[in-house]
């Protein structure tokens, strides 16, 4: 039993380090949030996360019932903005798209709709989590992470919301994956969305 114990301890310290090293690369990538500057809004120097985790949107990795080989499709699709596929469709990038086959998409299709919110206490060199954003400016949600079977691939995603005088509202969100080498995570693409 104290062996079984002292495994599981392993293992979940392991994945803790992985987060830890994901979020640290999601948020020291400045390209990631230029969006924030698009519209006279500036990048914060400190990330503020909100201290529970966001569920993931099935969409990001595989759109049912819409045929993305199927010219007639795409063509259809090609003006409409909001539609899935250029909003939130990870893999409308090809060169993400050929790194994961079908079979792998529809298992995280699978995977990201039994993953719940839940509490989460990160810190990075230029992040961590909050209670609550009393103030004006930008604060973020952020999802769990999302692994393929392998291990390989990984991907995380970034809600950017904004608190103004009356409200608050969602401005952006950013899809990254990740991919694993011998030594460590890279970020390999960002899909980004400004919600408008």
């Amino acid at each position: 039993m104290k062996k079984l114990n002292y495994l599981l301890f392993l293992f979940s310290v392991s994945c803790v380090s992985q987060s830890n090293q994901l979020y640290d690369l999601a948020f020291s990538e400045k390209k990631n949030f230029d969006l924030l500057e698009l519209l006279g809004g500036k990048t914060p120097k400190s990330f503020l996360i909100i201290d529970s985790t966001e569920t993931w949107n099935p969409n990001n990795f595989f759109l049912e019932d819409i045929d993305l080989e199927n010219p007639q499709t795409m063509k259809e699709i090609a003006d409409d903005e909001h539609h899935q596929y250029h909003c939130c469709y990870l893999f409308s990038n090809k060169e993400l798209a050929d790194k994961i086959d079908k079979e792998e998409k529809i298992r995280l299709v699978t995977k990201s709709k039994i993953i719940q919110s839940k509490k989460i206490d990160i810190h990075g060199k230029n992040y961590s989590t909050i209670k609550a954003f009393n103030k004006h400016g930008y604060y973020f949600l952020v999802t769990e992470p999302l692994y393929t079977e392998n291990g390989r691939y990984a991907f995380i995603e970034i809600s950017v919301k904004e608190k103004r005088k009356d409200w608050d509202e969602y401005h952006s969100t950013l899809i990254i994956m990740f991919e694993k080498t011998e030594t460590h995570w890279k970020q390999i693409g960002v899909k980004k969305n400004l919600i408008l």
